[in-house]
């Protein structure tokens, strides 16, 4: 689209959109958004066929934001657990300054509604990272040694491509195993047609073309972790985040296993056996 088009169809969508807008639909700040930045418009009109499906697809992302308080999501409302898994890393960036999110595969999905929720989390920050600097954020998957089921895997990209407009630069699948290789290949076909000829797939050697070692996760080598230091002190333990919640003893003990089994996999972080 010609940038002249471009200005014109956002100012078209943007007011269509708050010709609808009203706090009883949609949250306060996400009207502001739209009314500041032309990001949000722009990831829906690149991400959508006409004006019209964008207009839907935007009222849709921000009724969902509403009923679920998007908005009020902060790292301290979930257990410090769930960071010390090592499965999501939401900061660094490219060699051109695209956020950047990863995903490892090698982390089993556990308790689903807690998971899930962490994973919105996730993307909202790198949503809020797009929108301050105006580029498109890019996706790793680490396909090492993969624990995820592909049922989980999907339901995971469904979330990420369905709740938010799949403005995305590129997406990598990393050192894909020959038994896993096959569904990666496949799964680009779950992807919107804009976005296939935008995945990748890579060695960690190569991934170094597009990304300096040090925007590298930890467990990797390089200096991205899941959450700085400072705020991870200040999110609860398991335990006292279980007596907020209404988990009956099983779920309590089921949970606590799963963080048990899988924390561990992020120890001892210059261990090849941990990364590979």
């Amino acid at each position: 689209m010609e940038p002249s088009d471009l200005k014109k169809s956002i100012e078209k969508l943007r007011k269509a959109f708050l010709d609808l807008s009203d706090e009883d639909q949609f949250d306060a700040r996400d009207i502001k958004l739209v009314k500041s930045s032309d990001i949000p418009c722009i990831s829906f009109l690149e991400t959508n066929s006409s004006l019209s499906k964008a207009l839907e697809t935007l009222v849709k992302h921000c009724q969902w934001r509403k009923k679920e308080h998007i908005n009020d999501l902060k790292a301290t409302d979930f257990p410090a657990e769930v960071f010390r898994l090592g499965w999501l890393y939401h900061q660094g960036s490219d060699l051109d300054g695209h956020p950047l999110m990863w995903m490892r595969l090698k982390v089993p999905l556990g308790p689903r509604s807690l998971l899930l929720k962490y994973f919105t989390y996730s993307l909202e920050v790198v949503r809020n990272r797009t929108l301050a600097d105006e580029i498109k954020p890019a996706v790793i998957y680490d396909c090492r040694n993969p624990s995820i089921d592909i049922n989980a895997l999907k339901e995971l990209v469904h979330i990420g491509l369905n709740q938010y407009p799949p403005w995305i630069e590129y997406i990598v699948f990393l050192e894909m195993s020959s038994t896993f290789a096959f569904f990666c290949r496949a799964a680009r076909y779950f992807f919107p047609k804009h976005l296939r000829d935008h995945v990748k797939f890579m060695s960690a050697s190569q991934l170094e073309s597009l990304i300096s070692l040090d925007n590298f996760p930890d467990y990797m080598g390089g200096k991205i972790t899941t959450i700085d230091t400072p705020t991870l002190q200040q999110c609860p333990s398991f335990s006292s985040f279980a007596e907020t919640q209404k988990l009956d003893k099983s779920e309590i003990e089921s949970i606590q296993r799963y963080f048990d089994e899988n924390i561990g996999l992020k120890e001892n972080l210059n261990n090849p056996e941990c990364a590979n």
